[in-house]
């Protein structure tokens, strides 16, 4: 296992890879949010930004800064680990437990006591990567249908191993280039993960309607039962699939619902 070493610098405590404290002192502290407006944006909300940033001696990293917002968002991040700490023991948790995630290269806190002012996670930046469902769209069936497939196995498989993905999306899924049937998957966005714990099977049915929604452009219900038959595996009995089948459908459908109620709110507003 890589050694790890933890250091104080510019009134930020971080923990990185022992081969990358010097680059990470170098380029990226005392201020991750100036090594940040260095890189190429790649995303931004009200809680964080990301870049990717060549760095000298690490390559492309993809690193994200995290500020809290508001009152409640900062009285979280006063009692619980930040947003970029949960992502750091997220991905080396998934990364042992065989799941594919980009490698973790640092974490960094910065507080005034308990509060946090912000933070800052980095890990190894995965070029010629597409979002899951328009690589799906863009495979032939044949693949297409391997590749709708592999992805269930890979949710059962981190399902299987503790591993429970709060936002679970097409979005946070990437695909490289290559036929459905052998192209690498990497699982991304982290911050909401939990690990460590059985995951139950309200969670399992919630977080499998979730990924289905988010691919309701390109999954018909032939697809979706696909998805339900490789996340089940093997031959599942009759009643247990369509018990399994009307949870998944119903999943899906009240996603549709919330969807449509907060687009209509947003537009009002």
């Amino acid at each position: 296992m890589t050694r790890r070493v933890r250091f104080v610098e510019g009134g930020f405590r971080v923990e990185t890879l022992a081969e990358a404290e010097g680059p990470v002192r170098l380029h990226v502290l005392p201020d991750p949010s100036a090594a940040l407006a260095r890189g190429e944006p790649v995303k931004r909300n009200l809680y964080r930004a990301a870049a990717k940033l060549d760095v000298p001696g690490l390559g492309t990293l993809l690193l994200k800064v995290h500020r809290p917002r508001g009152f409640v968002d900062g009285l979280r991040a006063a009692l619980r680990a930040s947003r970029a700490r949960k992502e750091w023991t997220a991905s080396r948790y998934l990364r042992g437990a065989g799941i594919p995630t980009p490698a973790p290269v640092l974490v960094a806190e910065q507080r005034r006591g308990l509060r946090l002012v912000q933070a800052a996670s980095a890990a190894r930046f995965l070029g010629r990567r597409e979002t899951f469902a328009p690589a799906l769209a863009a495979q032939p069936p044949a693949k297409a249908r391997a590749l709708v497939a592999r992805s269930a196995r890979l949710v059962r498989a981190f399902h299987d191993r503790g591993i429970s993905h709060g936002d679970l999306h097409s979005g946070n899924l990437l695909v490289a280039p290559g036929p459905g049937d052998r192209c690498d998957l990497d699982v991304i966005d982290l911050h909401t993960v939990k690990v460590g714990r059985p995951v139950s099977p309200r969670a399992r049915r919630a977080q499998l309607a979730q990924w289905l929604h988010s691919l309701a452009a390109v999954v018909g219900p032939g697809g979706r039962l696909r998805v339900l038959l490789a996340y089940l595996g093997g031959r599942p009995a009759r009643r247990t699939l369509a018990r399994s089948w009307a949870a998944l459908e119903a999943g899906v459908a009240a996603r549709e619902r919330r969807r449509r109620r907060s687009r209509g709110r947003r537009c009002v507003e």
